[in-house]
């Protein structure tokens, strides 16, 4: 309400991660606690909306990182885009509008 007030930033960043490392240098992180009472469910009217079946399955995440066998085709990929590189046209100033 402040920021509407005084239009201007409280906390002024170069972007919202700045902003928010702004902000919980001044009020620090929260503990678990506060989390699991901050981040709770959606509200439950949102519940009717939801379907179940009509949601996407996704396999367990993994970290390109650490120690993990990939299959021949992750290798693959992984390697083209560890490799792509920009177009020479990507910098032209210039425009096609055909």
């Amino acid at each position: 309400m402040a920021e509407l007030v005084l239009l201007e930033p409280i906390f002024p960043g170069n972007s919202h991660i700045d902003q928010l490392r702004k902000i919980l240098n001044i009020t620090d992180t929260p503990n678990m606690q506060t989390l699991n009472e901050r981040c709770t469910a959606a509200h439950p009217f949102f519940d009717r909306l939801h379907n179940a079946e009509e949601e996407l399955t996704m396999g367990q995440i993994t970290d390109e990182h650490e120690n993990v066998e990939h299959t021949v085709e992750q290798s693959i990929v992984w390697q083209m885009v560890q490799n792509f590189v920009p177009p020479s046209w990507i910098n032209d100033d210039h425009v096609d509008d055909s």
